[in-house]
């Protein structure tokens, strides 16, 4: 009996992360579009390939994560890779070397903000950065809804991002810890990879809730 239930819970979990990434078909991995709330408003996410969020996979993975809320913006997706959730299924500690994550300022969350508004806001930030100009903080990507600085510290990489999605603004991280002398080249390249993916996810021409 005992055995029957492991099995039952390796499968539920083995088809949550299914559920949670997609299908690979010749080598590509175009995960399904999850919605998160932004107010209102649902917002699209699909996760770049080899991430996914553990909450899905497991709500009570989400005690991990209890902390990333804080009084000023709302947790909205975190997404770690999938080898980290594989060490959660097994009861080992993951190393969350890499993580993206989206957030929301609360009152952006419920006001809404015209394109025309956000090349204001967009403008503001790049003059404010650009003035200051610390050489560990530069803009690197600016696009017409979204705008991207990174931070290199000692031990850790990390990109913040304003983007601009169905008269929403919510905020991108992503940072890597990983060791391995190209953490910079990786974080700027996902940081371009899943605006895009979180652009094209909510396309008009995309169906939604």
């Amino acid at each position: 009996m005992h055995t029957r239930r492991k099995l039952r819970r390796f499968l539920a979990a083995f088809f949550a992360i299914l559920l949670a990434v997609g299908w690979h078909e010749q080598g590509v991995c175009e995960s399904p579009i999850l919605y998160v709330m932004v107010g209102q408003t649902p917002v699209g996410v699909r996760n770049p390939a080899g991430f996914v969020d553990p909450r899905i996979v497991n709500p009570q993975f989400g005690a991990l994560f209890k902390d990333v809320s804080t009084p000023s913006h709302q947790s909205l997706v975190v997404l770690i890779p999938h080898q980290d959730v594989r060490r959660m299924m097994a009861g080992a500690k993951p190393d969350l070397d890499r993580v993206l994550r989206i957030d929301v300022h609360r009152d952006s969350a419920v006001s809404t903000t015209s394109l025309a508004d956000f090349k204001l806001l967009k403008g503001s930030l790049h003059a404010m950065l650009t003035s200051k100009n610390p050489a560990n903080e530069v803009i690197f990507d600016e696009t017409e809804r979204s705008i991207s600085r990174i931070e290199v510290r000692p031990r850790v990489v990390i990109s913040t991002s304003i983007v601009h999605v169905r008269e929403k603004v919510i905020r991108v991280g992503v940072e890597s810890t990983l060791e391995d002398g190209k953490n910079e080249d990786w974080v700027k390249s996902m940081t371009r990879e899943f605006i895009g993916l979180i652009l094209d996810a909510n396309k008009p021409s995309t169906s939604r809730p």
